[in-house]
C-alpha cells in the first residue's frame, strides 16, 4: 500500500469521526491529493455541507472555522487546516 493509500485511510477515519462526514468523496480533492501526495479537502463542497447542517453562517458574520469550532471542536479545526 502506497503513502497516499495509507494516509487516505486515516483521512476517512477522521473525517467520520470529526465532522460526522461518511461519504469522504464529497470533500476529497484527488487531483490535489495526488499532486501533494496527501489527502486535501475540497473545500467548497466541505462549505456546502456545512451551509446545509447549520444555515448560511456567513450571513450571521461567523466564519466557517467559528462554525467547525462551536460545532466539531478544535481537533476538526486543525483536521481541516491540515488537509488544505
Amino acid at each position: 500500500m502506497n503513502r497516499l493509500a495509507v494516509q487516505l485511510k486515516d483521512f476517512k477515519r477522521d473525517l467520520s469521526i470529526l465532522l460526522q462526514i461518511h461519504d469522504y468523496a464529497r470533500v476529497y480533492d484527488p487531483i490535489s491529493s495526488l499532486v501533494e501526495m496527501r489527502p486535501i479537502l475540497n473545500i467548497l463542497n466541505l462549505d456546502a455541507i456545512l451551509i446545509t447542517r447549520h444555515g448560511s453562517y456567513e450571513a450571521n458574520n461567523e466564519s466557517m472555522r467559528d462554525i467547525v469550532l462551536k460545532h466539531y471542536g478544535a481537533e476538526a479545526v486543525t483536521f481541516i487546516e491540515n488537509h488544505l
